[in-house]
């Protein structure tokens, strides 16, 4: 099990956007829940690192779909999980572009 959980400032404003996306078009209780329902996957995944499948091979990045609308890419690094990016699953995949360098992502 890793013991470290980090979020890129990419990730970081990924998920505010979406928070705030809900509070508006949703309700607070609706946005509530799905931190909740993250905050309960992300401790899934950091029982279990190798769940989500890679998606780009040189740097072993991987994606793990949390709900029907996001999936979070993350990374392996050393012993510690590292979200780069919760990704709209409603967009085209084609927006979805993997940079080699982990600085992309705000770190």
């Amino acid at each position: 099990m890793l013991t470290k959980l980090y979020w890129t400032k990419s990730a970081q404003q990924d998920l505010e956007k979406i928070l705030d996306y809900l509070k508006v078009e949703w309700t607070e209780t609706t946005a509530f829940d799905f931190l909740t329902k993250l905050e309960n996957q992300l401790k899934i995944l950091n029982q279990f690192p190798f769940i989500g499948k890679i998606i780009f091979k040189p740097k072993l990045i991987r994606a793990f779909v949390f709900s029907k609308q996001v999936t979070i890419i993350y990374r392996l690094i050393d012993n510690k999980i590292v979200i780069l990016k919760l990704f709209d699953n409603r967009q085209s995949p084609k927006k979805l572009l993997i940079s080699e360098r982990i600085e992309a992502y705000g770190v």
